[in-house]
């Protein structure tokens, strides 16, 4: 198997599958599968995914020019899930503002995703 896509998969799905199911089932009071299905949310799942590809790309190439391409992009993304809501709300008319819970990231739920990104590729990467 290969390490750098295992690991990388596993922080998704943990993040994103199992990660927000168990948020959302938590704060509706029952279970709540299609919540692995939200783009938006605790925890992100776009900055948990980037994010276990940087890691990976410096395992797999040490401090290549792959692994500054991988973090320059790593770090646009994050920023952008960070900052398309705030956007949003700029441009949103009074009547959109209510549906701002399912659009971007906050820095809270963007940085679970990093955590949960980093630490499932430490802990996976080297096991495969």
């Amino acid at each position: 198997m290969n390490p750098f896509v295992v690991s990388v998969f596993c922080a998704w799905f943990l993040a994103q599958i199992i990660g927000k199911t168990i948020v959302v089932s938590w704060r509706k009071g029952r279970f709540y599968p299609t919540a692995a299905f939200y783009q938006a949310g605790m925890p992100s799942g776009h900055s948990a995914l980037v994010s276990a590809i940087c890691v990976a790309t410096y395992f797999a190439e040490g401090l290549a020019t792959v692994f500054y391409i991988t973090l320059a992009f790593s770090v646009l993304i994050i920023y952008d899930v960070l900052f398309v809501r705030e956007m949003f709300i700029r441009h949103a008319t009074a009547s959109l503002v209510g549906e701002m819970y399912h659009i971007g990231h906050r820095p809270a739920e963007v940085g679970v995703g990093v955590i949960i990104g980093i630490l499932t590729v430490l802990v996976v990467y080297p096991l495969v």
